[in-house]
C-alpha cells in the first residue's frame, strides 16, 4: 500500500510538473518582447507625414520688432533670481558689459537722485521674493518713457555714465518694445 501511495504521488507530480504545460509557449519561461519601445518610436517617426509634423508643431514666440539685429544679453528669458543677480552684476563688473546690446524687462520709475539732484529713467527688476529691486538707467533713442509701475521691456546698449565720480550703468539709444 505504500508503495503504490509513493507511486501515485510520483505520477501526479510528473503530470502537474510537465503535462499541463501549454506548448505554443517558448521552453524558456522568460516571455521576450518583440518590439523595442526605440522600434515603436522609429515607427511611429517613419509613418508621420511632413503635413502631420508640421500641424502638431508647437508655434515658435516670435521677438518684438527692433532696430537691434542681435542682442548680445537677453534678459527677458531669465528667472526673476538670474535677472536680478545679472542685473547686479552689470552694476559691478562694468568691463565684462560695456558695449553689449541688453534687453531687459521690467517696471518704469522715475529715480530722483538727492545728491545730483537729477531724475533718471529706470528699469526695475526684483527678485523672487519682491523684497529688493535693482534697475538700469536707460535713455531713449526716441519715444515716450512708460507710465510709472507700467511694465515694459528695452533694449539698448551699456554704456556707463558718472555721478560724483561714481560709475553707473546705462542703456543708451534704447528702444521700447
Amino acid at each position: 500500500m505504500k508503495k503504490q501511495k509513493k507511486w501515485l504521488i510520483s505520477i501526479a507530480v510528473c503530470f502537474l510538473m510537465c503535462g499541463c504545460r501549454d506548448r505554443s509557449m517558448p521552453n524558456n519561461r522568460v516571455i521576450r518582447q518583440s518590439k523595442t519601445v526605440e522600434d515603436v518610436i522609429q515607427e511611429q517617426t517613419a509613418e508621420q507625414t511632413p503635413e502631420t509634423v508640421i500641424e502638431t508643431a508647437v508655434p515658435e514666440e516670435t521677438e518684438p520688432e527692433n532696430t537691434y539685429a542681435s542682442v548680445d544679453l537677453d534678459l527677458t528669458k531669465s528667472s526673476e533670481t538670474m535677472l536680478y543677480s545679472e542685473v547686479i552684476d552689470i552694476g559691478t563688473n562694468p568691463d565684462s558689459y560695456a558695449g553689449k546690446v541688453i534687453r531687459v524687462e521690467g517696471q518704469y520709475m522715475n529715480y530722483h537722485d538727492d545728491m545730483s539732484a537729477n531724475t533718471y529713467p529706470v528699469v526695475i527688476v526684483l527678485d523672487a521674493t519682491k523684497c529688493c529691486a535693482t534697475g538700469l538707467v536707460f535713455e531713449l533713442k526716441e519715444g515716450n518713457y512708460p507710465k510709472d509701475e507700467e511694465e515694459f521691456t528695452v533694449t539698448g546698449i551699456l554704456d556707463y555714465a558718472y555721478s560724483d565720480d561714481c560709475p553707473f550703468p546705462v542703456l543708451k539709444e534704447a528702444e521700447i518694445s
